[in-house]
């Protein structure tokens, strides 16, 4: 049987790029990306410039690395969600999926708020376009196991309500941040989905 542990010098290397992004991410919330800086960043994390070049070309290829990670863990909060509420009632189903999509935006909420505010817009909208592709997958999945909704096309209906969902909770928090925690926004949107995919037109 093939061993699959880390060797040593791996584990080291995973060590080394946490605590290189643990200290991007702490510059850059502190100060901003416009005074990020790769020597900033290895003086951060008790690290050779040297050492960290072995890892990442350039302050971009730090941030990148750290919104990957943001991304992923928001992605991640919103498919478990979604899976752990896929064989209940759709009520049940599209009001776990509204939480967890608002859950997802208080991952890291500093680091993301300095992420969406300072990095430069072309990479940010690359990595929302992944998740939101991840997350669109998934509930179109969960909508074609579904006998208790009228007939759609699942993949138009995930993509209309999840990215539908996604943007009025990013004006929320843009605009309004103390709805997030406000039950009637979700509620509404909630509404608005369970209407939609309702046998009854009326909804339940």
């Amino acid at each position: 049987m093939e061993n699959k542990r880390r060797t040593p010098i791996q584990e080291r290397a995973r060590a080394t790029v946490e605590v290189l992004l643990e200290a991007t991410a702490q510059i850059l919330v502190e100060l901003g990306y416009a005074r990020l800086s790769t020597n900033r960043v290895a003086r951060r994390a008790g690290v050779s410039v040297g050492t960290l070049y072995q890892y990442f070309p350039n302050k971009d290829a730090l941030v990148e690395a750290l919104a990957h990670r943001v991304s992923e863990g928001q992605a991640e909060v919103i498919i478990t969600q979604l899976q752990q509420t896929h064989d209940q009632s759709l009520e049940v189903a599209i009001r776990g999926l509204i939480q967890g999509i608002i859950a997802s935006k208080r991952v890291e909420p500093e680091l993301a708020a300095a992420l969406a505010s300072e990095v430069p817009r072309n990479g940010r909208l690359d990595l929302e376009q992944a998740t939101l592709r991840r997350v669109c997958d998934v509930a179109s999945a969960a909508l074609r196991r579904r006998s208790d909704i009228r007939p759609v096309d699942p993949e138009l209906a995930s993509f209309a309500l999840v990215h539908s969902i996604f943007a009025v909770i990013q004006r929320a928090l843009q605009a309004r941040p103390e709805l997030i925690d406000d039950d009637d926004l979700g509620e509404i949107l909630a509404e608005m989905c369970i209407r939609y995919l309702s046998p009854d037109p009326g909804g339940s």
